[in-house]
């Protein structure tokens, strides 16, 4: 994988805005051939990966507050997270409430392909087991998402996968693919590392940025008088004029953020990574800071929190009794409440991370979070049993991907209707299990690019439909003819702006 480029503030700078300042292209002065090019929206991806499953009574909203949902098409039930009394649940606790306007919460959302212990189902769409790709032509396999965001975003954009973890190997939910059909894991970076990768060098000059912004803004106003000119060409068309002036607009608000920056700077330097229950709070913490950081200093607009210390939260520290993997596969009260206390950790991190994005206000009002969009998922689906029960006697360790945990937090930049409990059940039931069966995560993946200006040509290959794996597993409890999958070129429904 190619890392993210240090660079300082000096050169970012420079290079901040500079593209806004070409004119748009005008095809009535130009001829009939030409084509008006739009700007890339200015969004950020972010993915959120939790490990070793939930149980549904800890992550989702008690019975009684889903009494109030709310049919708004097939398959599709609504209701407003802000109508929900007291906490959402335990683990969407009132660390969240800042956020319930701004996050849509999903139910009954089911991987199609193999479950378990798995990196590559938050993001690739594709299992990365053997048996579950048989007769998948894996040559043709496009990449995670977060990659195919990055190159949609282009300017040389990487991911930044940045992790804690229990072994000496930075694990990542990013995948790339080969032309021999191999699916390869990009690494991530321990908190040290991603700290020296981004910041080593970082320019802190005040003096040279303030002279590069006076001069920024005087080249802001010479265009913007050139601009206003060519506006009142008599060639220009309606259309043209339209566009013009949209431009301008951007112009003045590129005036404004270069008067008045998102504060940029470094966060602190994290110590050398220690494999150590004592240590993990603090490496957590670090990586939410240099994400944050690294966000603001435009240092990266994709990132990747593979957060998962397994055997380094311990019982002391952090609630956890014999690692969190190990309490995934045991159904005792101390085991369920690890993994609570498990969730509570991560989530606690996440809350922090957001907060600090929505404390970065632009001077349009706006803050980082609105312009981003934040994927929350877990490799793992509910391990509650199919009643949804609340008793050791009731649950399931399934390790399947169904019924999972997954959230999405900011409006990506207006893209998304944010703010809702959105539940994709079907009439179909199981067993075993989450009772009923939902609609394919593929499409939550397909929401999420298409929030980040993407298209279908951008995923999809040979021209057909969809992304991820569409067959189903007896495995996972949904035969083929109950499926749902639905428009994959669409929004899930309920989503879009």
């Amino acid at each position: 994988m190619t890392m993210p480029h240090t660079i300082g503030r000096r050169r970012f700078l420079l290079g901040a805005g500079g593209a806004a300042l070409v004119i748009p292209t005008l095809s009535s002065l130009l001829g009939r051939d030409a084509e008006a090019g739009e700007a890339a929206p200015n969004r950020n991806f972010i993915s959120w990966r939790i490990s070793n499953g939930f149980y549904g009574q800890h992550w989702f909203p008690s019975a009684a507050a889903l009494a109030g949902l709310q049919t708004v098409g097939p398959n599709a039930r609504e209701l407003a997270l802000g109508d929900i009394a007291g906490p959402v649940s335990p683990i969407l606790d009132a660390g969240f409430d800042p956020f319930r306007d701004k996050a849509i919460l999903m139910r009954h959302i089911d991987r199609l392909d193999w479950g378990d212990h798995n990196d590559a189902s938050g993001l690739l769409g594709w299992s990365n087991g053997a048996a579950a790709l048989d007769g998948v032509d894996i040559a043709s396999l496009p990449p995670s998402i977060d990659q195919l965001i990055a190159q949609k975003l282009g300017g040389g954009t990487v991911p930044l996968n940045l992790t804690v973890h229990w072994s000496t190997e930075g694990r990542s939910a990013s995948f790339s693919t080969t032309g021999s059909g191999q699916l390869v894991a990009e690494p991530a970076l321990f908190p040290d590392q991603a700290f020296a990768q981004l910041f080593t060098n970082f320019d802190v000059d005040d003096t040279a940025l303030a002279r590069l912004r006076a001069q920024r803004l005087t080249m802001v106003d010479r265009v913007l008088d050139h601009y206003t000119s060519l506006r009142n060409h008599p060639r220009l068309s309606a259309a043209d004029r339209a566009a013009l002036d949209q431009h301008i607009e951007h112009m003045h608000t590129l005036e404004t953020q270069l008067a008045n920056p998102i504060e940029c700077g470094p966060p602190e330097q994290p110590a050398a990574y220690e494999y150590a229950p004592e240590a993990m709070n603090a490496a957590a913490q670090a990586q939410v800071d240099i994400a944050v950081a690294a966000l603001r200093c435009g240092l990266a607009r994709v990132v990747n929190f593979y957060l998962d210390p397994d055997t380094l939260l311990n019982e002391a520290v952090h609630g956890v009794i014999g690692g969190h993997h190990g309490a995934s596969h045991d159904s005792s009260p101390a085991a369920v409440d690890s993994i609570l206390n498990a969730h509570r950790w991560t989530m606690g991190y996440l809350f922090d991370f957001l907060g600090k994005l929505d404390a970065t206000v632009k001077p349009d009002g706006t803050t980082l979070l609105d312009d981003s969009l934040v994927l929350v998922n877990n490799e793992i689906g509910n391990q509650s049993g199919g009643s949804g029960g609340e008793s050791p006697g009731d649950y399931d360790n399934n390790h399947i991907g169904v019924d999972v945990q997954v959230m999405l937090v900011g409006s990506c930049g207006g893209a998304l209707r944010t703010g809702n409990l959105l539940d994709f059940r079907t009439d179909f039931t199981r067993s075993r299990w989450s009772e009923y069966i939902g609609t394919a995560y593929n499409r939550v993946l397909i929401s999420c690019m298409l929030a980040m200006g993407l298209e279908p040509d951008d995923w999809e290959v040979g021209g057909q439909p969809g992304y991820g794996d569409l067959r189903g597993a007896q495995y996972d409890m949904t035969p083929l003819d109950q499926v749902v999958i639905g428009d994959m070129r669409a929004y899930l429904p309920g989503l879009e702006a």
